[in-house]
């Protein structure tokens, strides 16, 4: 069944030992089918649209984003996943390997926390920067 939420998702990344977030707020869809859940939401002006379904399923969530960017990140505890980033601009890899997940959902408050680190561009020799994902619905 499709249930109105409130969706909030705070990204953060550590560079040059400073936390830089960005919070995405808007009003979107959630779904639970079996043991997945699964939450929509529609972001910015006709230009620059992009949809986004983020997908939770035991130890692994999906943030899947089309419009005039596509990406589709995959984060997994443990594991190295190589995921697709395509702009205007140009197309890179990124490398996700998750570190901590938390997933929580109590009521009408559905919590998803990572903490993973990533690689945007070739793997080879590069070094991992750390960063965090937390998604916040109000059913």
């Amino acid at each position: 069944m499709k249930t109105p939420c409130r969706i909030k998702v705070t990204g953060k990344h550590f560079r040059d030992g400073v936390w830089e977030e960005t919070v995405t707020e808007a009003d979107g869809t959630y779904i639970e089918k079996d043991d997945t859940e699964y939450f929509f939401y529609k972001e910015g002006d006709d230009a620059a649209k992009s949809e986004t379904r983020i997908t939770v399923s035991g130890n692994v969530v999906c943030v899947r984003r089309t419009g005039a960017v596509y990406s589709e990140l995959k984060y997994e505890i443990g594991r190295e996943n190589v995921c697709p980033y395509r702009t205007p601009f140009g197309n890179i890899d990124i490398t996700t390997v998750a570190d901590m997940m938390i997933r929580e959902g109590e009521g009408n408050t559905r919590l998803i926390k990572v903490e993973y680190r990533m690689i945007a561009g070739p793997a080879e020799g590069a070094e991992y920067e750390r960063a965090a994902l937390e998604i916040r619905a109000t059913l």
